[in-house]
C-alpha cells in the first residue's frame, strides 16, 4: 500500500471520470498525468465511455478501464468502483464530472477529492440531490478550475473550503511554430473553433458570424471541431447556405496541426469554467476572438491578448473583429505572440501538475 505525505514518499491516485472522449477536462487530466512527479502513480476509471483521451493516457503507460455504467446500471457501477478501490488501495480517489461526483464519493472508503470544471453546477434535480447528499456526508475535499466556478459552488455549499487550481495545456503539443500564417492579406482566412457540442458552447453564433462574413464578401473558411450531436448545426449551415464554407468535424488527434494551419480562433461560449481550447489556441500564437464570459479575466487580467466582444450574442461585433484581423496580418501576428507568451508563463502543465499533486497530498494528510 502507498502512503502519501508532504515529504518524499509515494502517492497513488485513483481517478474516476464520466468519460474519456476528447473534451477540455480530459485534455487537462492527460497533461497532468504526463507530468506526474517521480514516485506518483495513477490509475483511471471511466464510468461510461472511452475515446481519444483514453488512448492518450494509455500511451503514457497508465492503466485505463471502463466500468460500463450505461450497461450495468448505477448500483453495480458503484460496486465495481469500490472493488477497484479495494484492489488498488489508493492514497486518494479523485471524482471528476457530474455523475462521478454524484455516484461515488459517499460510497468510497478512503480519502476523496471532488472536482468541478464548470460554474453550471447542477444539471438535474436527481444530480442535485445526489451531490448535496455526498457533499454533506462524504467529507470529500473539493477543488475547481476557476474563481468563477468557486463562487457558484459557494452559493450551493456555503462554508466549504474549495481550492482553485487553474487548468493547463500540453506544452509539448501546443506551442508557436515557424509559419507563414497571416503574411498574405489576399488569401482565404481560415477560422477555427474547438469545443464539444453542448449548448453553452453556443456554436450557432459561429454560424451567424459566418453568415455575416458571407454577406460582407469575406473570403473565409470555418472549421468547428467537437464531439457530440451536431444535427442542429448542420441544419443551420443549410439554412444559411454556408455549405463549402463551414465544416463540422468530430474530435480529432490533429487539433495542434489544425490550429497551426489556421488564422483566427473563434470562441463563442456563454459560460465556461476555465476553457482549455482557448488556452491551446493562445499557446499556438493564434489570435483569438472571444465573447466576454465570467472568469475570462483569470486567463488574462488585462484582456490585452484577446480580441474581446463585451456583449455575448453580438455577432455583428464579432464579425467586425474578424474582418479587422483578416485585413491586418501584422495585428494577427502580434496578438498571437502576446497570447502565447502569457499562457506559457502562467498555465504550463509542469507547474500546474505540481500544484495539483500538492493539493492531493494535503487531502491525504487532512
Amino acid at each position: 500500500m502507498f502512503f502519501a505525505v508532504t515529504g518524499g514518499e509515494r502517492l497513488k491516485i485513483l481517478i474516476f471520470i464520466d468519460d474519456l472522449l476528447c473534451g477540455g477536462t480530459e485534455a487537462v487530466l492527460a497533461s497532468r498525468l504526463a507530468n506526474l512527479s517521480s514516485g506518483t502513480e495513477a490509475h483511471v476509471a471511466t464510468l461510461y465511455a472511452e475515446g481519444l483521451a483514453a488512448e492518450t493516457i494509455r500511451a503514457l503507460g497508465i492503466k485505463v478501464e471502463c466500468l460500463g455504467a450505461g450497461d450495468i446500471g448505477r448500483l453495480k457501477t458503484i460496486a465495481k468502483a469500490r472493488d477497484i478501490e479495494r484492489q488498488l488501495h489508493p492514497d486518494v480517489s479523485v471524482c471528476m464530472r457530474s455523475v462521478a461526483r454524484g455516484l461515488l464519493p459517499f460510497s468510497l472508503k478512503g480519502k476523496v477529492a471532488m472536482f468541478w470544471d464548470h460554474p453550471i453546477i447542477r444539471t438535474s434535480p436527481r444530480q442535485a440531490m445526489a451531490e448535496a447528499f455526498q457533499v454533506r456526508f462524504a467529507g470529500a475535499r473539493m477543488y475547481c478550475c476557476s474563481n468563477a466556478t468557486r463562487a457558484a459552488l459557494l452559493k450551493i455549499y456555503p462554508g466549504r473550503e474549495i481550492a482553485v487550481i487553474p487548468n493547463c495545456y500540453n506544452t509539448t503539443l501546443f506551442s508557436p511554430v515557424k509559419t507563414t500564417r497571416g503574411n498574405d492579406r489576399k488569401k482565404k482566412v481560415k477560422i477555427i473553433s474547438v469545443g464539444n457540442m453542448r449548448r453553452e458552447k453556443n456554436h450557432l453564433d459561429k454560424l451567424r458570424v459566418a453568415k455575416i462574413l458571407k454577406r460582407e464578401k469575406v473570403d473565409f473558411s470555418m472549421e468547428i471541431i467537437g464531439h457530440g450531436d451536431s444535427r442542429e448545426l448542420h441544419g443551420a449551415i443549410a439554412d444559411y447556405k454556408l455549405e463549402g464554407m463551414v465544416e463540422i468535424v468530430p474530435g480529432s488527434k490533429d487539433i495542434p496541426a489544425k490550429l497551426h494551419n489556421s488564422d483566427i480562433f473563434l470562441f463563442t461560449s456563454l459560460s465556461e469554467g476555465f476553457p482549455v481550447s482557448l488556452l491551446e489556441a493562445m499557446a499556438c500564437a493564434l489570435p483569438c476572438v472571444s465573447y466576454h464570459f465570467p472568469g475570462i479575466e483569470e486567463i488574462d487580467s488585462t484582456l490585452d491578448s484577446l480580441e474581446l466582444v463585451r456583449h455575448p450574442g453580438d455577432t455583428e461585433a464579432m464579425a467586425a473583429r474578424i474582418i479587422n484581423l483578416a485585413s491586418d496580418p501584422g495585428k494577427r501576428k502580434n496578438l498571437g505572440l502576446k497570447a502565447a507568451e502569457l499562457v506559457r508563463e502562467s498555465f504550463s502543465a509542469k507547474k500546474n501538475t505540481a500544484e495539483w499533486e500538492e493539493f492531493l497530498k494535503k487531502t491525504v494528510s487532512s
